[in-house]
């Protein structure tokens, strides 16, 4: 027979049970809250590398343009066309500030320096990167200074060859190593979660579902971040690229399709910074976007492409439609009354895909010399190349 426990003993075994459970709660809650700290934190990392990379991405391409913005400019400038000497010293001046912010760090939206993994493309060997652009920028600065034949020749022959290849390689290699180190930290999120899940049991029910909800919010984040323009919601530089390269390559193939590209620059754009100041002036930018948006058709690629340059993709329209599209929003931009805003006209060149085109860089060349021609013949107005 067995002997029942009294009251006082059931009461103390009844406690000693309440606080071993209870002390497994807690060691529970706190693994939890350790594991879902560390989870968070490593997503705002990814978060946070995430957009250093696209930045560092993005201002890496633009190297690339700038490139061939003061090769051109620099061929405007030596035919005697004195109206190019400003906009080459500017590209002049940012490239010199891309490739700076590149390898230090601390300007133009990029965190860290250059990592050690592409030290070597840009300072070892005979053909590094640094070395290259800043001979490039040093017959640039000699060229625009005092017309020095000899480094207009240098312009000239490394911007449609070894420049530009470099300048391809080292965004190759930065996407590159963007990937492996977003892929690290991947499989580093992957074993936290997986001990999370572990530790969780019941509390995943709770805790799961907002943190998948979450994942997926970054993950929306992240590729909004890597697509489009921070101040004006635009699409940026490297999606437009993306998007006009897949439409030509597709337009090129029975049946043939029209394309055509405009290039848009907003007029004296550099008074307004100076004159009502540059909080003023990304108002004005912002301005413009929400009027090209509301009088762009849809399917058109619409994306800021520099400072106060805009470009669009018009897959299947042809020349002459082209250019009505482009009347049609100069004119609303120049007739727009944004209310405590200073009034603002824009420039457009327009240029349709050739028969005998097969390269993206040949339909912008040509749209960028339109919109040239249009700066040149007085602004506010459209030039069809």
């Amino acid at each position: 027979m067995g002997f029942s426990r009294s009251p006082v003993r059931r009461a103390q075994v009844d406690g000693r049970l309440a606080r071993r459970m209870t002390l497994a709660d807690a060691f529970g809650l706190l693994v939890t809250g350790l594991l879902t700290t560390a989870v968070h934190l490593l997503l705002d990392r990814v978060i946070l590398d995430q957009r250093d990379s696209a930045t560092i991405i993005n201002v890496a391409g633009r190297q690339r343009m700038l490139s061939q913005r003061i090769a051109l400019l620099s061929n405007h400038l030596k035919n005697g066309d004195e109206m190019s000497r400003e906009p080459l010293h500017q590209s002049i001046a940012l490239m010199a500030r891309s490739h700076a912010a590149l390898i230090d760090g601390n300007d133009l939206g990029i965190i860290h320096p250059l990592p050690k993994e592409m030290r070597g493309y840009y300072f070892e060997g005979p053909n590094a990167l640094d070395p290259a652009v800043r001979s490039y920028i040093a017959a640039a600065r000699e060229f625009t200074a005092n017309g020095s034949p000899e480094a207009y020749g240098e312009i000239q022959g490394t911007a449609r060859e070894s420049i530009l290849q470099a300048l391809d390689g080292a965004v190759t290699l930065f996407e590159r190593q963007a990937t492996r180190h977003i892929e690290q930290l991947r499989r580093v999120q992957k074993a936290l979660l997986g001990g999370l899940l572990l530790a969780l049991v019941l509390e995943a029910l709770l805790i799961f579902r907002p943190l998948v909800r979450n994942v997926g919010e970054y993950s929306a984040r992240l590729g909004d971040l890597a697509a489009h323009d921070g101040l004006t919601g635009l699409f940026n530089r490297r999606y437009f690229m993306d998007m006009a390269q897949g439409t030509l390559a597709a337009a090129r193939h029975p049946p043939r399709r029209a394309v055509s590209i405009l290039m848009i620059d907003l007029d004296l754009f550099k008074r307004v910074n100076d004159t009502y100041g540059h909080s003023t002036g990304d108002r004005v930018l912002q301005q413009f976007a929400e009027v090209a948006r509301k009088h762009l058709r849809e399917g058109t690629v619409l994306a800021r492409i520099g400072g106060e340059e805009f470009a669009v993709l018009l897959p299947d329209t042809n020349r002459t439609d082209a250019e009505i599209i482009a009347q049609r929003l100069r004119h609303a931009v120049a007739t727009s009354t944004p209310q405590g805003l200073p009034a603002v006209t824009v420039s457009v060149g327009v240029a349709t895909l050739r028969p005998e085109e097969t390269l993206l860089d040949e339909l912008l060349g040509r749209a960028d010399h339109a919109l040239y021609q249009a700066k040149m013949q007085g602004r506010n107005r459209v030039c069809v190349d």
